[in-house]
């Protein structure tokens, strides 16, 4: 694992050396005590009395559950935070007034970012798409006249802007 192992977690294996949990093997040898609490008023069916030394799968299952029971959020007791009518409005009201400072300070105008000529861009883009044949077709007249204009020369025969005698 190289330096993965050394940036996730491998100074983590010294920490906690000895002590087992869900990665730990359920059969090992360690006889290491762990003190167990029931959790939130419920007591485990068995717990593990401290003097003596705890059957190894039953300690780990016992310190996964606690240690579980510490990270789990119970969103059901979580009271709903609704808003109610007039709060929405209030928030609508000062957000609009904070959008109309920002857009006062602003100096240019934004202007759509449509084509000339295009009034109506939902029926442009409800259209029916351009069939290949088209594509190939335009691809193929733009290609000709691309090669058209670089045979084209100017040669100068004379001047373009011709003074009229005006004083």
């Amino acid at each position: 694992m190289g330096c993965c192992n050394s940036c996730f977690g491998a100074d983590k294996e010294a920490d906690y050396a000895g002590i087992p949990d869900e990665r730990s093997r359920l059969l090992g040898s360690t006889t290491r005590t762990v003190q167990t609490q029931p959790v939130s008023g419920e007591s485990l069916s068995s717990p593990v009395p401290t003097g003596a030394p705890p059957k190894d799968e039953q300690s780990a299952l016992t310190r996964i559950l606690t240690k579980t029971a510490r990270n789990v959020i119970d969103v059901a007791t979580i009271e709903g935070q609704g808003m109610e009518q007039h709060e929405y409005h209030e928030r609508a009201r000062h957000y609009g007034q904070k959008v109309n400072v920002v857009m006062a300070n602003k100096n240019k105008s934004l202007k759509p970012f449509l084509p000339n000529g295009v009034s109506a861009p939902q029926i442009v883009l409800a259209a029916q798409p351009i069939s290949v044949g088209d594509i190939e077709l335009i691809s193929n007249a733009a290609f000709k006249a691309a090669k058209a204009m670089k045979d084209v020369k100017v040669q100068h025969k004379e001047d373009l802007v011709v003074a009229f005698g005006v004083p």
